[in-house]
């Protein structure tokens, strides 16, 4: 009996001792329990900004690659509308529709004509003064006077494919 009596005591002070440091063990699991869902979290926050900037990244050679490709149409282009406006008379079909379809083309690749007239106020972030010229009315001073080349941008961004080359208007 006096066996069992102390048997019987160890048990209530295992008891006693798992509920004094069982509570704190459960406190203590379970602050680190979520001290590790905080780090789950972040580490998931740092992989999704991570997958966003490699696809920026990756958004962003494409359209360098493109760039420079469309940089090369851009001028072939620039060719052929000088050879249409040198031809007296109505140009030919052909050289028409060749016109439009890579007018299509550009389009289609989220490439817009920058719109530069004479008249408008030189901005060096759309244009690329090629000249000046002198002009005797000051509403003239700093706008544009000739438009020599045309420029393009990519629809719904601030990239610049190509700058507008223009003659801008100074006064002495």
């Amino acid at each position: 009996m006096a066996k069992k009596d102390t048997i019987s005591n160890k048990e209530s002070s295992h008891e006693e001792l798992k509920d004094e440091h069982g509570d704190t063990d459960v406190t203590k699991l379970t602050a680190e329990l979520e001290e590790m869902k905080e780090k789950n979290l972040r580490v998931l926050a740092d992989f999704e900004n991570y997958k966003k900037r490699i696809q920026k990244e990756r958004e962003e050679m494409n359209l360098l690659g493109n760039s420079v490709v469309l940089g090369m149409l851009l001028e072939v282009m620039d060719d052929l509308n000088r050879g249409l406006e040198q031809m007296e008379g109505e140009a030919p079909v052909g050289l028409t529709m060749i016109n439009d379809k890579i007018m299509n083309l550009l389009s289609e690749q989220n490439i817009e004509e920058v719109g530069v007239s004479v008249g408008d106020v030189f901005d060096p972030k759309v244009m690329e003064a090629v000249g000046t010229v002198s002009v005797p009315d000051e509403n003239q001073d700093n706008k544009v006077i000739h438009v020599e080349r045309k420029g393009y941008k990519v629809k719904d961004k601030d990239v610049m494919l190509r700058g507008c080359r223009v003659i801008v208007g100074k006064k002495p």
